[in-house]
């Protein structure tokens, strides 16, 4: 780089910011050599899941499958069950721990309240009386 590339370079206010004609041809050069490595890459990615794809068709058509028939759900006993039924009820002491830990942890009242499903009220109270035996532990 000569002395004068390198004034041109580091004092863009000498010619108002403007590009010279040779700096755009480079930046031009730059991006069109960027756009076709970037076609070239995914005209490759297409053709690649292409050949997946008629691999997989062929499979298929090998198999007896086709277009027509839909395909199969799996069956009732292989299906992992999703849900399982729970009968626990929670009663007022469970509720009365979650929303003290929820409080001790850091949880604002109204998170507490969402969390616990009770109101915000309620969470106020037990905060009260968590409140009230601390000072009486004191």
């Amino acid at each position: 780089m000569t002395l004068e590339e390198a004034v041109e370079e580091s004092h863009p206010e000498r010619d108002d910011g403007r590009l010279s004609a040779a700096e755009r041809k480079a930046r031009r050069d730059d991006f069109d050599a960027w756009a076709a490595a970037r076609n070239r890459m995914t005209e490759a990615q297409e053709r690649a899941d292409r050949y997946r794809y008629e691999q997989a068709k062929r499979e298929a058509e090998a198999r007896g499958l086709d277009k027509e028939t839909p395909s199969r759900r799996p069956s009732q006993q292989r299906r992992p069950e999703t849900f399982t039924r729970s009968y626990y009820r929670m009663t007022d002491d469970d509720r009365f721990r979650l929303v003290a830990g929820l409080l001790r942890d850091g949880a604002s009242l109204r998170r507490a309240a969402d969390l616990a499903d009770v109101s915000t009220n309620e969470v106020a109270r037990i905060w009260m009386l968590m409140r009230a035996e601390g000072r009486a532990r004191r």
